[in-house]
């Protein structure tokens, strides 16, 4: 990967409000992380699941002295606004809505994982921080190669509600020990079962041109043809290399070489850069 140091992620996202003296109490039971524990105003990720564990969005949050901020890092904000809404009670003393657009900088680092890169928001109309002064924004070829390498699941087909948090490395945003949450039955039996069924990976492949065929969802093969997985991500990467992103059964994890299309497509797997396995914890 060709990306240096000096670049950034200078985006603008919808940015929700949360008000209402229980505004902690409720974010707390809809996402993973454990919200009453939070003691400073960083920006903190949370995941939201569906009641069945599946994950929906990633949510970055800011806590301010009565408010609670957030935007969708990736999934549907608008899915995000109605399903908060949908939950939302007059004894939640609650209230959740769109506050206009905030602009979010994070600094692209090759050498360590995306979640621990520097990160702030800022009005859009104001002066970028003097933090990101030197820093060059980004293309988004070179978000989307940087994203794929470090497996941060925000791409369409990550964001499909048929995977959880632990097959897709963002254990590091589940608390087990909060207590109830959406899909929190679902997070306690897969953690204490070692029940998951496939996890994402990095993929890289050759230089040959696939004559535009969508990769999207392909299915990869083993060795001996058995369905291997499907491809979730996928581009021509800056040095020219095929690379992507994957979810793959857990029995071909440690496969040294997989097959897209037929045997003249290799590819070979390895963890993201950003991928946190719950196995490891």
């Amino acid at each position: 990967m060709n990306l240096q140091d000096t670049f950034c992620w200078n985006n603008v996202f919808t940015l929700f409000c949360l008000r209402g003296e229980e505004n902690k109490q409720f974010l707390h039971g809809q996402t993973t992380a454990n919200i009453l524990n939070v003691q400073s105003s960083n920006l903190l990720r949370t995941c939201w699941l569906s009641p069945t564990g599946r994950f929906k969005a990633l949510l970055e949050v800011q806590f301010l002295e009565e408010d609670i901020r957030f935007i969708v890092l990736g999934g549907d904000p608008e899915n995000v606004l109605q399903g908060f809404q949908k939950v939302i009670f007059p004894s939640d003393k609650v209230e959740v809505k769109n506050i206009g657009n905030i602009r979010r900088l994070q600094k692209i680092s090759i050498h360590k994982p995306w979640s621990q890169s520097y990160v702030e928001w800022c009005d859009p109309g104001e002066t970028i921080p003097a933090t990101f002064v030197d820093f060059q924004d980004a293309a988004s070829s070179y978000i989307e190669e940087w994203r794929i390498n470090q497996g941060l699941p925000i791409g369409a087909n990550e964001l499909n509600a048929e995977s959880n948090p632990y097959e897709l490395g963002l254990s590091d945003f589940v608390d087990l020990n909060k207590g109830c949450y959406l899909g929190q039955e679902t997070m306690a039996k897969l953690k204490n079962g070692s029940q998951i069924k496939q996890q994402l990976r990095f993929w890289q492949g050759g230089t040959k041109d696939f004559g535009g065929k969508e990769l999207d969802n392909i299915r990869i093969q083993s060795p001996s043809n058995n369905n291997a997985g499907f491809i979730t991500s996928y581009m021509k990467s800056s040095t020219g290399l095929n690379i992507g992103l994957a979810m793959i059964r857990r029995r071909f994890l440690a496969s040294k070489e997989l097959f897209i299309f037929n045997r003249d497509n290799s590819i070979k797997l390895s963890a993201p850069v950003g991928f946190v396995d719950y196995l490891s914890e």
